[in-house]
């Protein structure tokens, strides 16, 4: 599957009025994204964004996990069970990436 969102490294960068999303790629960084206002809540926002990246990754690893467990015991990833269940949430999440 192809990466289309920026690659490198995202981080976030606060001031005193705003919070900035970056993207470190090439030695250059990309702007991505710009939260206003210092709360709590957009600087949880801000730090969740800039781990996106990583968190597609993992996801997209815990997939690709689950469809091996499935292979090497025999059991279907379309029945009801939990780890299913589980295996369908990942695919679902990754899909709204797309």
């Amino acid at each position: 599957m192809k990466t289309t969102h920026t690659n490198g490294e995202w981080w976030k960068y606060q001031s005193d009025s705003n919070i900035s999303i970056l993207a470190s790629k090439d030695k250059k960084d990309t702007h991505i994204a710009q939260i206003d206002n210092n709360t709590k809540e957009n600087i949880a926002n801000a730090k969740l964004i800039a781990a996106a990246p990583e968190l597609l990754k993992a996801l997209k690893d815990c997939e690709k996990l689950l469809s091996i467990y499935a292979e090497s015991t025999e059991s279907s990833l379309n029945n009801k069970g939990a780890d299913a269940q589980i295996w369908r949430n990942a695919k679902q999440a990754i899909n709204k990436t797309k």
